[in-house]
């Protein structure tokens, strides 16, 4: 034992404020699984240097570290290279899956920080209503683009937000890809 005490909690810092986050439940975990798998599987058959991640700390400064659920890298593309002087590897996609615990940081908090580094594509996954949520950089702020989902007649949570709920779609940065909501979804729904 090397002497820390596992309190189940993981520690981010933004902007010098400090969140506790519980460890994940397992719905969450397997959206997180699902979505690397999904680009990583392509990564694989394409032949690219890219991987996703999950958990993988964002290091700024010492008044910033962000763990995001799912973080997409690539190494040999130019989308990733990054013109400012950071020490850290900046993802070119990160995805926040939604909890009761994390949802206002995840969706105003670490959502302002990713644009202000520039991370070009922002996905908001709410296991609870099986739906992704798709923000594209645009002039340094995430525009809304589309939500990816599964069609539930039994709700109308979409139709209040006049989101238009699609089933699959192509990510901004690898327009060649096919990302299904029943995959990212598989054995939560």
């Amino acid at each position: 034992m090397n002497g820390l005490i596992d309190d189940g909690f993981t520690e981010e810092k933004i902007n010098s404020i400090i969140y506790l986050m519980a460890r994940p439940n397992r719905q969450h975990l397997r959206i997180q699984y699902n979505i690397c798998r999904i680009f990583n599987d392509y990564f694989r058959n394409k032949n690219k240097k890219c991987e996703a991640v999950s958990e993988d700390e964002i290091i700024i400064n010492k008044d910033n570290k962000i763990i995001p659920d799912v973080l997409v890298y690539c190494y040999d593309c130019d989308e990733n290279d990054n013109d400012n002087d950071n020490s850290f590897d900046l993802p070119l996609i990160v995805v926040e899956v939604l909890s009761k615990s994390t949802r206002k940081k995840d969706l105003i908090v670490k959502m302002k920080k990713y644009a202000e580094l520039g991370v070009q594509e922002y996905w908001i996954a709410d296991y609870n209503s099986s739906v992704l949520d798709i923000y594209i950089l645009e002039n340094g702020q995430y525009d809304f683009k589309f939500s990816c989902g599964i069609d539930d007649d039994n709700t109308d949570e979409h139709e209040e937000t006049n989101k238009d709920l699609v089933p699959e779609f192509a990510p901004a940065l690898f327009p060649d890809m096919i990302v299904k909501s029943e995959d990212v979804f598989y054995s939560v729904i």
